[in-house]
Parts: structure tokens; sequence; C-alpha cells
């Protein structure tokens, strides 16, 4: 009974991480070869796209503010103008003097301020019944811009088929917590991005930098992921949603430590399965096609990753009641739980020059998933448990 039960369980959580792991970018490749690249793009001087209406949303951000305005000050005009309006939630920093400053020197600039904490939601919410552009862009206030990040942003918008358009997020910080880490998972969702754009819709967003056509925007609930929640929205009305990498918005690192980290998975996860829950019309393949497709398996077979890996690590001890190998394998799972989790406290000793570099390497990329898994676990019982996080402080510095 234990063994069946143990190879069920293995058998189980080896094709879930395969399949999500390996299994959904594999096929997203083949489809694009099969296809061909039918991403949009072209010569945006040709195409006249009116006004562009760049929205904000922020809270407490005095220390992050100076350099985003310097950064949206020196963005290259896409040829109607640029609207620029910065949504205060309940700031009770120096956010908004500064914001309010920098407007008296732009014409078109404007700054809506909500006295309450309310949450990001409805700091966009007010923000887009006052933008007039055709096309809207948010960015979030930690988001450097590249000069030509609008121009590259919206060449896409030349095929009447593309509803909405997510930018290329770039880290900054090369010695931060975990960078190479936080990279190489930027690298990872940036190349997934890049593959389903040759076949369709992507499947995520990035809240740095995406913009959508104005008359597609709908109003943000409270307690999902604004990005997410937006793309989906487009793709629901029949519009498509599309990478392009060359709109380059830098920041910091995401996670700041370990805690940090944690709590932002579990937040993410949590609110990214509510919005997909209230959008759920998109799962249906007969409604969005491949889309639903990936959509199920990136943004929520990926969560389920935890429970993929902890069938696999309790099919090993079931079958460790009567097998010996299966004994080995299971101490070989405690050991390596052990160095993983334990890595910050082992820094030290693994930075050491006579400790092999790659070793510390993997321990501390395996101890960055490792948080991160436990992050997004939780996340998902608090989706299963009715959990709404609609207000936090966001954490940009260390």
């Amino acid at each position: 009974m234990l063994t069946s039960l143990g190879y069920g369980l293995m058998l189980a959580g080896f094709l879930g991480v395969v399949c999500v792991s390996l299994g959904y970018p594999i096929l997203v490749k083949l489809l694009g070869r099969l296809r061909g690249d039918s991403s949009s793009g072209g010569d945006l001087a040709q195409t006249e796209v009116g006004k562009v209406s760049l929205i904000v949303a922020m809270r407490n951000a005095e220390s992050l503010l100076p350099a985003k305005l310097t950064s949206i000050a020196a963005l290259q005009d896409p040829g109607g103008g640029i609207e620029v309006i910065l949504a205060s939630d309940g700031s009770t920093d120096r956010t908004v003097p500064i914001a309010v400053g920098a407007c008296k020197q732009q014409p078109d600039w404007r700054v809506i301020q909500l006295q309450a904490h309310e949450g990001k939601h409805r700091a966009l919410d007010a923000a887009t019944v006052r933008a007039t552009g055709g096309i809207m862009v948010f960015s979030d206030v930690d988001a450097l811009l590249e000069r030509d990040s609008l121009i590259q942003l919206l060449k896409p918008f030349q095929s009447a088929s593309v509803g909405g358009v997510c930018g290329q997020r770039l880290l900054g910080e090369p010695e931060a917590f975990h960078s190479d880490s936080q990279g190489r998972y930027v690298q990872i969702d940036s190349e997934l991005k890049s593959l389903e754009g040759k076949i369709g819709s992507i499947t995520s967003n990035d809240g740095k930098l995406y913009a959508i056509r104005s008359e597609l925007y709908e109003t943000i609930p409270g307690g999902v992921t604004d990005d997410l929640y937006a793309s989906m929205s487009v793709v629901r009305q029949g519009w498509k949603f599309v990478f392009a990498p060359r709109a380059r918005a830098w920041i910091r690192v995401p996670s700041r430590n370990e805690q940090h980290e944690f709590r932002r998975r579990r937040r993410i996860v949590c609110r990214s399965l509510r919005g997909i829950w209230l959008q759920r019309s998109v799962l249906n393949p007969f409604k969005t096609g491949l889309y639903a497709f990936g959509l199920g398996i990136n943004k929520v077979g990926r969560r389920l990753l935890p429970f993929f890996l902890a069938a696999i690590i309790m099919g090993t001890w079931f079958l460790a009641v009567d097998s010996p190998p299966a004994r080995w394998a299971a101490l070989l799972q405690l050991l390596a739980t052990g160095l993983i989790l334990g890595e910050p406290r082992l820094r030290s000793h693994l930075d050491h020059p006579s400790m092999p570099r790659k070793l510390g390497q993997f321990l501390r990329l395996s101890n960055y998933a490792a948080v991160g898994l436990i992050g997004t676990a939780l996340g998902v019982l608090d989706f299963a448990l009715a959990r709404k996080v609609v207000r936090w402080d966001p954490i940009k510095s260390d």
C-alpha cells in the first residue's frame, strides 16, 4: 500500500515539475518555429499614435521619486505628446510635495492625491479616469525608463490586433541580495515572454512598464495584481497582449532580503490567483485558444510547484519504508534541504577561497528558490482560504 502510494506521489510530482519547468517552454518554442514570428513591429514614425498618458502610482516614495521624474522628463516623445499623471496612495512623507513641485515646471503633468491609504488599485483607477491619451502607459515609481522606452513600447500597437504591450525589466544592482539569482529569474521570464509572443499573447505582465489601449482599460478590483489583471482583461476582450523587449525599465532587485522575498512572493501569488479566478473565462481554450493553456500552466501550474516537489519528497519517504535505496535518497533530501535553508548562516564559509565557487553559487540560487517556493505555497493557501491582500507598504530599500 505505502509502496504504491509512494510511486503514485513521485510520478504525479515529477510530471508536474517537468510540465511546468520544461514541457511548457519547449512546447512554446516548437510552436513558435512552426508558426514563424508573428510578433508585431514596424516603424512608429509612419503611424499616428496621438497623446500618451503615462501613469505612475506611488506611496511614500520620496527617496525614489526624484530619479523617476528625471527619467520621465528625458523620455522621447512618441509623436503626440506625453501626459503624466502621478497618483499618490495616501503618502505620508514628502512624495506629494516633490511631485507637485515637478508638475509646476511641466504643463502636461499633474498630481492626484488620495488622502487615505486605499491600495494601488485605487490610485490607478483615480488616474485612469482623468487620462486623456489614446494609449495608457503604466510604470512603477522605482522603474527608471530608457529615453526611447515609450517609442519601443508603442511600436507593436501598429498591429490592429494588439491591445496591450509589456516592456522589459532589467536589474541594475549587481551587488544586492541574490542579484544573480533574481537576475536569472528575470532572464528566464523574459525568454518565455519572447517565445510566447511568437505564437500569440504573453501569459504574464510587468508593472514596471506596460501599455494598453485606453478603451480596453477595466477597473482594477482590490486584492489582485494590477499588471496581470490588466493583461488578462485585454485578452478576454479579444485582443493580443505582446512583449516589447527593447522597451526597457531599470530597477533595483525586487527582493531586499529573505524575509522580504518570502512576504513578497506570498502576497503576489495570492493576489495573482485571485485575479485569475475573477478573470477565469480566459482559461477557456474555446475563447482564448493557446493562451488559456499557457496561462493555466505558467500562472496556475507554476504556483503549484511547491506541492509537486512536496509530493516527490513524500513519495520518497513512503518508499523508504521497504526500500534501502529510497532511505538513502530520503537522507540526501534532508541533507540538501538543510544546506539550502541554512545557506545564509553558511555564507561566510562558502565565500572562503578554499571552498568551490560554484558550490556557493548553487546554494545561493537554491536558497533564493526555496524561500520563494515556501512563500508561493503559503500564497496558494491564502487564496484557498479566501484571504485578500489589498494594501501594503512597498519596500524598495534595504
